[in-house]
């Protein structure tokens, strides 16, 4: 065989191997993966369910808390993590009581104290270093979810602290305190 035969099936041979993804040849790259979906749009609203639905009651919001429900401590906030529970007001504070409310607590204690909060459900722009906010969990949670049911989040503790950072807001987190919390665990006091 000439020396031009063999350059010839050479030429040949490489032709069709790159045209098979071989990678001989100057072929194209692979395509740009493609780009991620948009995120939702964040309501400001709070997600209150109207009519109710098969695990809300109507008026009540997707952690359960309805617009009388309370976070309370026997403890004063001092601008460090403080353990809250949920309960209703049943005396209102006045003189006489030196500005403490009566509460019920979802468990049937009774408690009189000046610690309570009114709270809503978190949107994205109550979301911002050194806002105070509430996350569902305990004074040791490291990592919080938002309430499984309504037991969970009228018989579990929540927590009120400072939020600390918010670089994991595309993730659906934010640093409350100490704790990761799911942006569905959080509540903003109501003034």
């Amino acid at each position: 065989m000439t020396r031009l035969a063999w350059v010839s099936i050479a030429l040949v041979f490489s032709g069709c191997a790159a045209r098979a993804g071989m990678g001989f040849g100057g072929g194209s790259a692979p395509p740009p993966p493609p780009p991620p979906p948009p995120a939702a749009p964040q309501s400001s609203a709070p997600a209150y369910v109207e009519g109710g639905g098969a695990n809300y009651a109507p008026g009540e919001d997707a952690h359960w808390f309805q617009t009388d429900d309370y976070l309370i401590s026997a403890k004063p906030y001092e601008n460090k993590k403080l353990v809250l529970r949920v309960a209703k007001m049943s005396a209102a504070p006045t003189g006489q009581t030196k500005a403490e409310a009566q509460f019920l607590l979802a468990n049937g204690e009774q408690l009189w104290t000046a610690t309570y909060f009114r709270s809503r459900m978190a949107n994205e722009r109550d979301l911002r270093v050194g806002a105070i906010a509430f996350c569902f969990g305990g004074y040791w949670t490291s990592k919080a979810e938002p309430p499984k049911d309504k037991h969970a989040a009228r018989q579990n503790e929540w927590f009120i602290a400072a939020i600390t950072d918010v670089a994991d807001l595309y993730k659906g987190r934010v640093t409350v305190g100490d704790a990761s919390c799911a942006v569905g665990a959080v509540r903003v006091p109501v003034q």
